[in-house]
């Protein structure tokens, strides 16, 4: 429970930087930290999150509400 309670912390940060507007990154950069969530490690999926949300891409903030909402699938 503590981890799912930290993730979803960290989730919600993401979306809050997202949405305050880190548009700096470029397409390369989302699609490389999409294959992190594959790696199937909480480190990597914690980068991946900060990646995506860096990366400016217009479908961060789906791509981090379907992790949010368990509709994430790879």
């Amino acid at each position: 429970m503590a981890a799912f309670l930290k993730f979803s912390a960290i989730l919600v940060f993401a979306l809050a930087a997202l949405l305050l507007g880190s548009g700096r990154g470029q397409a390369a950069s989302f699609e490389d930290a999409l294959v992190k969530f594959a790696a199937d490690s909480y480190a990597d999926t914690e980068e991946a999150i900060e990646a995506i949300t860096a990366s400016g891409h217009p479908m961060a903030a789906q791509v981090l509400d379907a992790l949010q909402n368990t509709r994430l699938l790879y």
